[in-house]
């Protein structure tokens, strides 16, 4: 049976990868980057709406780099010296740059396009209450792309299919995706948020 086919039974399918090659062992995904046109807005979101706290910030002349990330240890506070001291044995930091004079630009993070045609689609957070943590996005104002309870469609995703309003998840897959949501960054970068427990109902019965 080829993988399509697999995948189109709506399951998620488990990795058969062997074992990582000696000479990556090591290796680590430490940080995503995205480019910003406000840092005062952009920061303001990360920071105060979504809690990550600022590890570093470097002024290059024609730009700036401001790098985020979450405590080590959640609910226990560290310093931005520990947080910069740790920074390369980290997972999941964001990086922030601004290219100076690029918020009056038409480049492609700015356009109309839809996020999921431009390559990078979304983030993901996990989070620990998804109400508590919708209810914060609306207290901020944030915009909401797919609130707990919806299912997304072809047209949210700017897919094929989208002028007909789209197509129906299957079931059994569809329980699992109405508890996750989908917010805008000032930027118009989506972030996905999940809740941080195990989902027994997307795994094969």
């Amino acid at each position: 049976m080829c993988l399509r086919e697999v995948l189109n039974d709506h399951i998620p399918v488990t990795g058969s990868d062997g074992p990582q090659p000696e000479e990556t062992i090591g290796f680590n995904l430490n940080h995503l980057c995205i480019r910003i046109r406000d840092p005062e807005i952009s920061l303001k979101f990360y920071r105060d709406v979504l809690g990550l706290r600022r590890i570093f910030t470097v002024d290059g002349n024609a730009y700036t780099v401001y790098y985020l990330g979450y405590p080590k240890d959640a609910g226990k506070h560290q310093s931005g010296e520990e947080l910069l001291n740790e920074r390369l044995h980290r997972s999941g930091l964001l990086e922030l740059i601004h290219v100076h004079g690029s918020e009056n630009e038409n480049w492609p993070a700015y356009t109309q396009d839809h996020p999921y045609r431009r390559g990078f689609c979304h983030m993901g957070i996990t989070v620990p209450d998804m109400h508590a943590a919708m209810a914060r996005m609306k207290e901020h104002n944030v915009k909401i792309i797919k609130d707990i309870g919806e299912l997304p469609t072809s047209k949210m995703f700017g897919l094929n299919g989208a002028e007909e309003g789209g197509v129906e998840l299957e079931p059994r897959f569809a329980e699992p995706v109405r508890r996750i949501a989908f917010v805008e960054d000032p930027d118009g970068y989506w972030i996905e948020l999940v809740p941080n427990h195990s989902d027994a109902a997307l795994r094969k019965q």
